[in-house]
């Protein structure tokens, strides 16, 4: 066969008999390099081949590879399905959506299809990914980074789906599996929480090492291993499994359920008359918590550590949040809350510590949720008062992070406004739209647009006139101002010029009808009259 490909391979170039050296190509397992290096430099004959000739060609040149995949981890990324994955806190308790996501994503198919049973393909794959998250310019994580932490899971999990054995050779398997069970279940209970711990086990000092104790089995019930770890540790051999480990954990869905579980452990701490550090899934679950917010660091650095729970989460923060939800409890029975008054240190710890701020955003959507069923808002307006403090006290390209929480809060303020339930005058308004939501639609743009659809919505059930909606787009109008600049500059690349390119606009000029005279709102008036 190797002495039909060097007779016939000077003919590849040539469309009529390609088809010979072609038939050959596809009939050896094993192409020599000085032929694969010869397909991937003609983009015109490689387009020509076989699938399995295109895999041999893609496991030589790994550029090549990235210049097939990059545009696709991107694009999936920009799936719809996917947008509301990284940026609805609720999509958590919505596993079948997700997995019917995994298995219509075009972009998760076709990566599948390259990939196929390449071992080396597949870990080229992932490097990209982690070159891409780790690479990343941003200080903080925006949807884009988010986008590859949840690609890394989910290509992994669709290998699982689809029973290929790629899956085996992948050192986050068992940790995305039991993560992805957890989430089928909707709870994350004693048994997942074992099942993580083993996972964890050999990149945790006291338990690899065997501790001050005996040896544990893997049939050992999770409370016989300390949830605290025995402090930061490395893998022996340096390797970037816990970085990857920690990309998985930095899901959205799967971060937002473990953030959400912690909360529903401090609840049930409360209930108890327990303190947070005594309760070990709480302290494991911030542990994986704390590793899926240092997962780019570790990458960057090359240091690879399961820290234990930091200690000023478990006596302090979490110990504040248990008071704000015996609050709660006393309120529903006729306390008074000073809705205004915050906790400086509570303000601090959402500012400055990851996982305070997703375990307390947890707090504020389910104290949203009571004001449905009839609750007192006081405690629920406190709360969007420390996150509105906080907010206030990071800067603008921090606000990225809170890009999940405003879409989420939007998503349940638009709810409530469609059920009767919230007034644009009352307090609750004026600190989820006016303090935190106008704020966070310079980040991502679908918060943009759902903030703008629930302007539109109040403004067409007669809750807010002409001048209140005008000036509302006119606050967003200027918190966006720069998201939409850069938005403009990528779409002239492609030709497109104006405000119509800036992703938003649409949306605005559905409301032109609803705004009345714009003499007293110039901002608005030369946005909408754009002509450029």
């Amino acid at each position: 066969a190797l002495d039909l490909l060097e007779k016939s391979f000077i003919y590849i170039r040539i469309p009529e008999v390609r088809c010979i050296p072609i038939a050959v190509l596809e009939h050896l397992r094993a192409i020599p390099n000085n032929f694969l290096k010869q397909l991937s430099a003609d983009p015109i004959v490689f387009e020509t081949l076989p699938a399995s000739v295109k895999r041999q060609v893609w496991e030589l040149d790994k550029s090549l590879l990235q210049q097939r995949v990059s545009p696709l981890v991107a694009e999936y990324g920009g799936e719809a399905e996917s947008a509301e994955a990284l940026l609805d806190l609720g999509v958590c308790g919505k596993y079948k959506l997700r997995q019917q996501h995994r298995a219509r994503s075009q972009a998760l198919k076709q990566v599948s299809a390259i990939l196929d049973r390449s071992t080396k393909i597949y870990k080229n794959v992932v490097n990209l990914v982690l070159t891409l998250y780790r690479e990343s310019e941003r200080s903080y994580l925006s949807r884009e980074e988010l986008s590859l932490c949840a690609f890394r899971s989910q290509l992994l999990m669709q290998l699982h789906d689809a029973q290929n054995e790629l899956r085996q050779q992948d050192p986050c398997h068992r940790l995305a599996w039991v993560l992805d069970q957890a989430l089928r279940d909707g709870e994350c209970g004693d048994r997942r929480v074992n099942e993580l711990v083993q996972v964890m086990r050999p990149y945790d000092k006291q338990q690899h090492q065997g501790g001050r104790g005996r040896k544990r089995g893997r049939g050992d019930h999770h409370h016989h291993a300390d949830p605290h770890g025995g402090g930061s540790t490395s893998q022996p051999d340096e390797s970037t499994a816990l970085g990857e480990m920690g990309m998985v954990l930095r899901d959205p869905p799967v971060f937002a359920f473990l953030a959400g579980t912690c909360y529903d452990r401090l609840r049930q701490v409360v209930k108890l008359e327990r303190v947070p550090k005594q309760d070990f899934n709480l302290v494991f679950l911030t542990r994986l918590l704390q590793l899926a917010c240092e997962s780019r660091q570790m990458l960057r650095e090359k240091r690879y550590k399961f820290h234990k729970a930091e200690d000023g989460l478990l006596r302090d923060f979490y110990p504040r949040l248990c008071s704000s939800v015996v609050d709660r409890a006393l309120v529903a029975k006729g306390r008074q809350v000073d809705a205004r008054q915050t906790d400086p240190t509570l303000v601090s710890w959402l500012a400055n510590s990851g996982v305070a701020q997703a375990v307390y955003q947890q707090f504020v959507l389910d104290c949203l949720s009571g004001l449905e069923h009839g609750q007192e808002s006081s405690i629920a307006e406190q709360a969007l008062m420390t996150c509105a403090v906080a907010l206030s006290q990071i800067s603008t390209k921090a606000l990225s992070e809170w890009s999940p929480f405003a879409h989420t809060l939007c998503g349940r303020v638009t709810e409530m406004l469609g059920a009767g339930k919230l007034e644009p005058a009352s307090t609750l308004w004026d600190l989820a739209v006016d303090r935190v939501l106008v704020k966070a639609c310079g980040q991502e743009v679908e918060v943009h647009l759902r903030v703008v659809g629930l302007l539109g919505l109040a403004a067409r059930a007669k809750k807010l006139d002409g001048p209140a909606l005008c000036s509302y787009l006119e606050r967003t109008l200027e918190s966006s101002e720069k998201a939409r600049r850069r938005r403009r500059k990528r779409a002239a690349k492609e030709g497109k010029r104006g405000n119509e390119s800036d992703g938003v606009y649409p949306a605005y000029q559905e409301l032109r009808g609803d705004l009345g005279d714009l003499e007293h709102h110039p901002k608005l008036k030369e946005y909408l009259n754009d002509d450029d």
